[in-house]
């Protein structure tokens, strides 16, 4: 299964302000003790649903278009 994990409002170089969401795949699994949780691999699309390669820790590019997407915000992260 998959699921969202954030929202991370994003700059193009032109301006555009893009969220790009990181979504994570999960497998859930019965045990003696109860249910458990596996996290697995982590993706990133834009909202549209396009693909986005992570480039760095603030820098991401549209697999589509091959435009840069830039964290907005001063602080390590501007996630919601």
């Amino acid at each position: 299964m998959e699921r969202e994990h954030r929202r991370i409002e994003c700059r193009s170089d032109g301006g555009e302000v893009v969220i790009v969401i990181e979504l994570q795949f999960f497998d859930i699994q019965k045990t003696a003790a109860g249910d458990r949780e596996y996290p697995g691999a982590r993706r990133f699309a834009l909202i549209s649903g396009g693909g986005v390669r992570l480039i760095d820790a603030r820098t991401y590019e549209d697999i589509d278009t091959g435009a840069w997407r830039h964290l907005v915000g001063s602080g390590p992260d501007r996630t919601f």
